[in-house]
């Protein structure tokens, strides 16, 4: 949020709720940008946007509690791991990789491998084509309901990961049906 806060602060206008800016992580940054400060070049702000997050983001954002080892855990018992990300893939490897090891994960999809974001299956469809394997021998794990659904249009089953029970909308089960909607407001 506090690179956000950042833009919105540059440009001199009143921020968003958390809530309705929370809802844009998982989509293409550019594509947000653009829909929340029309007007504005969306090329320039994502460089405001950068450049804040560049000498923070390392303070900011932290792996969940547990998540390095349950990663090594499944890389131990021969899973094949990916990230679909539809952030930079540097930006994540410099700022806040704690593994500091790129041979956990098989497969690393970015926003520069795909001209479609989630969620679009594409990214999805990318990472299962270069690890081999089908949709039905794939499950999607995210922390926002854009990663589930661009999961369920690849046709992967998806679990969301809340800890922190942010997540605003529907939540689906395993086959895609909407078992639950929210409203963070």
């Amino acid at each position: 949020l506090e690179s956000w806060y950042h833009v919105y602060d540059t440009l001199g206008v009143p921020r968003d709720p958390d809530e309705k800016i929370v809802q844009t992580f998982g989509e293409s940054l550019q594509d947000s940008l653009a829909a929340y400060f029309p007007g504005h070049d969306p090329e320039e702000l994502l460089k405001v946007y950068r450049s804040y997050q560049q000498h923070h983001f390392s303070d900011m954002v932290h792996p969940f509690e547990g998540m390095p080892e349950l990663i090594h855990e499944l890389k131990e018992r021969g899973f094949k791991l990916a990230i679909v990300t539809s952030r930079l893939w540097q930006t994540l490897k410099n700022n806040c990789y704690d593994f500091k090891d790129e041979a956990y994960f098989d497969v690393i999809v970015d926003q520069n491998d795909t001209k479609a974001h989630k969620p679009d299956p594409e990214p999805c469809l990318i990472a299962l084509r270069k690890l081999g394997v089908d949709a039905d021998e794939a499950v999607m794990i995210g922390d926002r309901n854009l990663d589930i659904e661009a999961g369920h249009n690849a046709q992967i089953d998806g679990i969301l990961f809340d800890p922190d029970n942010i997540v605003s909308g529907n939540t689906y089960d395993l086959k895609g049906n909407i078992i639950s909607t929210t409203d963070k407001k």
